[in-house]
């Protein structure tokens, strides 16, 4: 029976498409902990403090960025131009130039990758060569920055199989909070009804949870993961950095902050030149049709295996193949995503919102919600009404 009885370095929230200056160089002051002016820092004391944190920040992610400039460099020193990295102060557009954005770990413009180039009178495939080359190296300092940032968290890297170009990269923590999304992630949420990655849970994003592999210590894992619209994602997860370095600098940080999402594509495509051998499209889409109209009652592994004419012990094999995690895991992330929605929706009362979602009390959902989110029901939606 399936009815249960049972900090980061930059602190921003917005995600953008614009340059935003300004906003931005405020959020990295906010991280340094700057606050407002006080006896002992006075007007000017507190304005040398912000602009030596927004000189620290620019200075370790070009550190950050010395191996990906270098390649670049490498390959523009035939063309006769270099690439280096300008805060927001130096983004000016100079006559002959290359810009490609550089995002924080909260999706938030932190600088700019610049190439100059020595005429524009070059060839039209050339300029696009190097616009190219321009945006991938802007893409891989991002990640690595958003890797830096969120080290001790695990990583999770996902990309559709059907649209290779549009990865993802969230971070979380151990009861898998989002505490890091990239821009693009940001845009997945939003077009979910989040506005924020506060409180939000992986499941935000995807149903199926990553428990299971996060006790991979070492080494990243490659998983197969489920959108809520019911989509097939290629994930890859980076277990959190152990260096003791507070800044991230270590070789080893490096090596472990390397961008991934550029090898996402070739995962993608064994992906499908290797199909799992779990249930079929038809099939998962049936099973979790009739997990999402049979919530609020108890649900048999017998009556969802009969639904696809499998035996209990196959179905068991073939789901966790297909989503990740056992079903009885999955029916449980699922009650929590609607009692999640029903929080932020609705005006039921706690006990309401238990058998509306298949727990059999209150006492019963609150523990088990609090388990998978780290907040009790109440706080939860305390922390939504002010989104």
């Amino acid at each position: 029976m399936m009815r249960d009885h049972r900090g980061s370095a930059e602190a921003s929230l917005a995600g953008t498409r614009q340059y935003q200056p300004a906003v931005d160089r405020q959020r990295a002051v906010e991280d340094c902990g700057i606050g407002e002016t006080n006896e002992n820092t006075g007007t000017n004391g507190l304005a040398l403090a912000r602009a030596e944190c927004e000189d620290s920040v620019i200075a370790r992610l070009r550190a950050s960025a010395l191996e990906d400039i270098a390649r670049l460099n490498e390959i523009l020193r035939a063309n006769q131009c270099s690439a280096a990295i300008r805060s927001a102060d130096q983004m000016a557009l100079r006559p002959h130039c290359l810009m490609a954005p550089i995002y924080g770990s909260h999706g938030e413009l932190l600088a700019s990758l610049v190439v100059e180039l020595e005429a524009s009178d070059g060839p039209a495939s050339s300029v696009r060569l190097l616009r190219g080359l321009v945006d991938s190296a802007a893409r891989d300092i991002s990640e690595r920055w958003f890797r830096l940032i969120h080290r001790r968290n695990w990583i999770v890297a996902a990309v559709q199989p059907d649209v290779p170009d549009d990865p993802v990269v969230i971070a979380v923590d151990r009861a898998q909070r989002l505490v890091g999304a990239c821009r693009r992630a940001r845009e997945h949420l939003r077009a979910s009804g989040f506005q924020s990655t506060d409180a939000q849970q992986f499941q935000a994003l995807f149903r199926t949870g990553i428990t299971e592999h996060q006790r991979h210590r070492f080494g990243d894992v490659g998983v197969r993961l489920m959108s809520r619209a019911g989509q097939p994602w290629i994930g890859l997860i980076t277990p959190p950095d152990h260096d003791v370095d507070p800044m991230g600098s270590t070789a080893r940080s490096l090596f472990h902050s390397r961008p991934r999402l550029a090898s996402l594509p070739q995962l993608s495509a064994s992906a499908r030149l290797n199909p799992s051998r779990g249930l079929s499209e038809t099939q998962l889409r049936h099973v979790q049709g009739h997990i999402e109209a049979a919530l609020t009652s108890a649900l048999e592994i017998s009556e969802l295996a009969g639904s696809i004419r499998l035996s209990s012990s196959q179905f068991i094999r073939a789901f966790k193949e297909s989503v990740g995690v056992t079903p009885h895991r999955y029916v449980n992330s699922r009650r929590i995503s609607r009692a999640q929605e029903l929080l932020t929706t609705s005006g039921l009362a706690l006990a309401d919102i238990a058998l509306a979602v298949g727990f059999a009390d209150q006492s019963h959902f609150s523990r088990r919600f609090s388990e998978a989110v780290g907040v009790p029901p109440g706080v939860f939606r305390k922390r939504h009404e002010s989104f």
